[in-house]
C-alpha cells in the first residue's frame, strides 16, 4: 500500500509540474522557435499519462469504498424512476413539438414506408404484366409473319376471335396493262 501511495504522490507531482511548469515553458519555447513541436507533444503526453494514472487510481479506490456501494444501491432505483418520468415528460412535450414543427411521427413514417412497399409490389406486378403482354404481342407478330394459325391464349378468348388470328395469304393483285 505504501508503494501505491508513493506512486500516487509521484503522479500528482508529475501532473502538477507538467501542467503548471513544463507545458507553458515548452509552449513558449516552441512558439519562439527554440524547440520542436515534438518536445511540446512529449511534455503534454507526460502530463496526460500522469492524469490518467491518477484518475484510474481514484476510480479504483472509489469502487472499494463500502459507502459508494450503499449509495449506488439506493440511488439506482431512484435514478431509473427519474429516467422513466423524464422519458414520459419528453414524450408528451415532443408530441406537441412534432406537430408544431411539422415533423412526421413514428406512426406516420411507418405508414409511409408501408405505402411505398405496397406501391413497389404493385409496380413489380405491372412490370410483369407488361412483359407478358409484350411477349404475347411478339408471338402474335411472329405468327402473322409465318402465316400460321395461332391458338389464342385463354386470356384473349374474350377479345379475339379465332378467325381473326388465321389469315390466308392473299395473292398479289395484278392489273392488266392498258386501259
Amino acid at each position: 500500500m505504501a508503494k501505491q501511495t508513493g506512486h500516487l504522490a509521484d503522479d500528482v507531482f508529475t501532473l502538477t509540474k507538467s501542467v503548471f511548469v513544463d507545458l507553458p515553458v515548452a509552449g513558449m519555447r516552441w512558439g519562439w522557435g527554440l524547440s520542436s513541436e515534438k518536445a511540446l507533444t512529449e511534455t503534454a503526453w507526460t502530463g496526460y499519462d500522469a492524469g490518467v494514472r491518477l484518475s484510474t487510481a481514484a476510480i479504483d479506490n472509489l469502487y472499494r469504498l463500502p459507502l459508494y456501494g450503499a449509495v449506488l444501491r439506493g440511488a439506482a432505483p431512484v435514478l431509473l424512476r427519474w429516467q422513466q418520468v423524464s422519458n414520459a415528460v419528453m414524450g408528451a412535450a415532443a408530441a406537441g413539438l412534432w406537430r408544431t414543427v411539422g415533423l412526421s411521427t413514428k406512426a406516420e413514417t411507418r405508414a409511409l414506408q408501408d405505402a411505398v412497399t405496397q406501391l413497389g409490389g404493385e409496380l413489380r406486378a405491372q412490370r410483369q404484366e407488361r412483359e407478358t403482354l409484350i411477349s404475347l404481342a411478339d408471338r402474335l407478330v411472329q405468327a402473322l409473319e409465318k402465316e400460321t394459325p395461332v391458338t389464342p391464349p385463354s386470356v384473349l378468348n374474350r377479345f379475339v376471335l379465332p378467325q381473326q388470328l388465321s389469315h390466308p395469304k392473299t395473292e398479289p393483285v395484278t392489273h392488266p396493262k392498258g386501259n
